[in-house]
């Protein structure tokens, strides 16, 4: 039975949680409590067998790693630990002890693997090394195979990266540098929003605590996160510029304000404005859209991948962006644009026949 490549994920995550879903309330029946050593036998069978045959039958036709059926078994085992009658089931003894033990075993080798193979594959990005972010971002999904989850993993542990341990990049020789804050006056804002956010989590916090001390501890400790988010952004606006490399244009603005690779040759024209875009396809890479001002307007020949907050990713044709050395990036993507153009037309000529 041959299931269309991007639903087969989905189909398995609901087939492995509804198998475990039917277990766990099996167990709070009243035919469960008559009858615990026969059904938790057919139970642990549903969770350390079935559910990860039916995981691998309905992911076989993805890109996802067939390693992943270890994870399932794994977690069937230990969730039969946890729902089952405390008793002596020889399977589920087995199981722990013998099975168990040798697929965790098993899984971790894979693990170490695959982060070998990573850190080879991420040495050879052409990537500035200087951006951890970036590097970190495709080293993640060389190793775990999900891009969604590696952008989304990554954006969360560069918060504690550029909020505690960043320090100024040093400069590829490669690298021209263009920052985004010296002119615009979007630290300022920031810093006077996160200013507010402390304000509001001490107020808060002291409210809270006159009606349920659990609950001031817990919306007190997300707001206290959020705000290490914002300093962590604002931290990353000033260590991540955006840069030209080689024909690549890396545009970045923090961990909030989006980032994309643009190959200079599809670039199709640069405009210095100001102006609003009346265009869709148009993304400006700025985490407070309409207080943040942009300069300048790049429009695409073919639509690029935009990584926005927390990873989520969206695709534009027409990029807005403030930039400090304005005509210096201008002028910087129009000589690259003109040397491709030559370097094209060149080409062409020579490949053209002698008598043409």
């Amino acid at each position: 039975m041959n299931y269309p490549a991007k639903l087969s994920p989905k189909l398995g995550i609901i087939a492995v949680g509804l198998i475990f879903s039917i277990c766990i309330l099996i167990t709070f029946s009243s035919v469960y409590k008559r009858h615990p050593e026969t059904l938790s036998t057919a139970l642990i069978i549903d969770l350390a067998i079935t559910a990860p045959l039916l995981w691998l039958l309905l992911t076989r036709k993805t890109g996802i790693s067939k390693w992943s059926t270890i994870r399932i078994f794994v977690l069937g085992i230990a969730l039969a630990g946890m729902i089952l009658t405390k008793g002596n089931n020889p399977l589920l003894h087995a199981l722990k002890t013998w099975i168990g033990p040798a697929f965790e075993a098993l899984l971790i080798g894979v693990l170490i693997r695959k982060f070998y193979v990573a850190n080879k594959l991420q040495k050879s990005t052409i990537l500035p090394s200087s951006d951890f972010l970036c590097h970190f971002r495709i080293f993640l999904k060389n190793l775990l195979g999900n891009e969604l989850f590696a952008n989304v993993l990554a954006s969360e542990i560069s918060v504690f990266y550029y909020a505690f341990f960043c320090r100024k990049p040093g400069k590829e020789d490669s690298e021209i540098r263009f920052t985004s804050y010296k002119e615009s006056g979007i630290l300022f804002i920031l810093w006077i929003i996160l200013g507010l956010l402390l304000i509001e989590a001490t107020s808060m916090h002291l409210l809270f605590l006159l009606w349920n001390k659990t609950i001031a501890v817990v919306l007190t400790t997300l707001s206290l996160y959020t705000c290490l988010q914002l300093y962590a952004h604002i931290k990353a606006i000033k260590r991540r510029p955006s840069t030209v490399s080689g024909n690549l244009l890396l545009l970045k603005n923090g961990l909030w304000g989006g980032e994309t690779i643009i190959d200079i040759s599809n670039i199709q024209k640069v405009e210095c404005s100001a102006q609003r875009v009346k265009n869709q396809e148009s993304i400006k890479l700025s985490f407070l859209k309409n207080l943040d001002n942009h300069n300048l307007v790049i429009y695409l020949n073919e639509p690029v991948q935009v990584i926005g907050a927390f990873g989520f990713v969206k695709t534009a044709r027409v990029i807005l962006l403030y930039v400090d050395d304005l005509k210096t990036m201008k002028a910087l993507i129009e000589e690259k644009r003109t040397e491709i153009s030559k370097l094209n037309a060149d080409s062409n000529t020579f490949l053209l026949p002698d008598n043409q």
